[in-house]
């Protein structure tokens, strides 16, 4: 008797099972997605890319870099390997700013040493002059793979006018300089 029942659940559970698939493939009409690499890819002589970073939280630039990073591993994969395929450049002109503070290094190692590993393989980083002076800080301050702009939106825009596509990979909202996440972090006599 209890063969008969387990024979029973195991071929109950098996034809509930090939219902429910062919119930899936029935309410999924459009098969399966594919990798496609476009095939001039190879051709593109250079991709040219802005990263705009506006993070209310300064850690949000960890996840941030995680893209920048999946760009350049995909370029480098499908595209073409003779020469520096991505121009990339990272503009931070936000709440972030502290991130790239020499004093707060300690606190953001691990962003900061993951960046110095991108800005050695070219890639550029950006800060708002106007930004790191409002949370205390000149360009000196900052950390040596890292250059001051006037603006960062005045950046944003002359790497447009040379060629380069936007990633707003903050927020383009207006957001406070000083907020929650960063006011431990500014230079004390910029209070």
């Amino acid at each position: 008797m209890k063969t008969s029942h387990t024979l029973f659940f195991l071929i109950f559970g098996l034809a509930a099972s090939f219902f429910t698939y062919a119930e899936t493939e029935q309410r999924t009409p459009y098969g399966s997605g594919e990798l496609t690499v476009w095939p001039d890819l190879k051709e593109i002589e250079q991709i040219k890319v802005i990263w705009d970073f506006v993070f209310d939280d300064p850690t949000s630039v960890d996840g941030a870099l995680n893209p920048v990073v999946a760009v350049l591993n995909a370029a480098a994969e499908h595209g073409r390997v003779d020469f520096k395929l991505i121009d990339t450049v990272v503009v931070s002109h936000g709440p972030e700013a502290v991130v790239w503070a020499k004093q707060n290094y300690d606190k953001f190692k691990d962003i900061v040493d993951r960046a110095a590993q991108l800005a050695e393989q070219g890639v550029r980083f950006e800060v708002c002059n106007n930004v790191a002076r409002a949370l205390g800080f000149s360009p000196e301050d900052l950390h040596g793979f890292v250059n001051a702009v006037p603006s960062g939106s005045l950046a944003v825009v002359y790497w447009q006018l040379k060629g380069y596509s936007v990633i707003h990979a903050g927020s383009t909202s207006p957001v406070k300089i000083v907020n929650q996440f960063n006011e431990g972090d500014i230079k004390k006599d910029a209070e």
